[in-house]
């Protein structure tokens, strides 16, 4: 499109639909998210085009604007109503990632489109774990500036001392890898926001919104389709279906056992039972090949 409006309303005037998709699923709108052309995006969403759309490999047009570092595309499709639409270990990784690159004003943009920086992956860590392992204060700060600012009003609550599935919070990392500093900016935020925690109304909504409670991302998605960074960060997305991750409880344990795409294996038969070739067959295949012990089957 190269960001002709001229050309794009006559292409539409014509019938063409507006989220009709290439090859790899994207619409006209992922492209001028890509490229960073403002007045082509305002007029295709004019047009009724979709900002939630979702390509090929789950990606959406705000996570390209993000990617692409077009802050004012990122804008004007938060403004029609876009999400990131990830779910949550996706979300998770993506940050860390950020995180790990050392790309802060990415982190920024991704927080100011509303990114879960209590996104956790399997284990239960979330960005604030990989960015006190790293000693990475200059991470840290622009999420506590996000979480401060009063213009980023979507931004899903900051859990400061959310604890992975060992139980160890990010100030205890950061202290074990011997990072005094950023311990010690972890545990100012853990008791700035048990303070406001214990001054908030009762009536208010528990954090990370309904969409949490509900069992969503801050995409407002359940789990159920692979997350949209995989080709920029060399993954492959992930398994689909099945249930997600369920959430911390309150002593802080993580279950994982069922993660997206993770079917529970079918038992042995019962010894003496008169089971068939074919249910050994099975069950020698579910567990890895090795007489269905369950040893081989990757379980958590």
């Amino acid at each position: 499109m190269w960001g002709d409006t001229a050309t794009v309303g006559a292409i539409l005037g014509r019938g063409c639909p507006v989220d009709c998709r290439d090859y790899d699923g994207r619409t006209a709108l992922f492209v001028a998210a890509v490229n960073g052309q403002a007045d082509t995006a305002r007029q295709l969403l004019a047009a009724g085009a979709d900002p939630n759309a979702r390509n090929s490999f789950g990606s959406c047009p705000l996570l390209e604007a993000c990617l692409s570092g077009h802050e004012a595309i990122a804008d004007i499709l938060l403004e029609a109503g876009a999400l990131l639409n990830q779910p949550e270990v996706e979300e998770a990784a993506l940050l860390s990632t950020v995180i790990h690159s050392g790309d802060h004003a990415l982190l920024r943009r991704l927080l100011r489109a509303h990114a879960n920086p209590a996104a956790a992956d399997y284990d239960g860590r979330t960005p604030l774990h990989v960015a006190a392992r790293r000693g990475d204060l200059a991470s840290l700060q622009v999420i506590a500036a996000a979480e401060d600012d009063p213009a980023v009003v979507a931004l899903p609550a900051v859990q400061w001392d959310a604890p992975d599935r060992a139980g160890v919070t990010a100030d205890t990392e950061a202290s074990r890898a011997g990072h005094a500093a950023v311990a010690a900016f972890l545990r100012q935020r853990i008791q700035a926001a048990r303070a406001a925690a214990a001054s908030a109304p009762a009536q208010m909504q528990p954090a990370g919104g309904a969409g949490a409670a509900a069992g969503f991302g801050s995409g407002g998605t359940a789990g159920g389709v692979p997350g949209g960074f995989a080709m920029r960060f060399g993954r492959a997305p992930s398994a689909v279906g099945g249930p997600r991750p369920a959430v911390r409880t309150g002593s802080g344990s993580l279950q994982v056992r069922l993660l997206s795409g993770l079917a529970p294996r079918r038992p042995p038969p019962l010894a003496g039972a008169g089971s068939s070739p074919l249910s050994e067959s099975a069950g020698s295949e579910e567990g890895g090949g090795d007489g269905g012990d369950g040893s081989g089957s990757g379980e958590a």
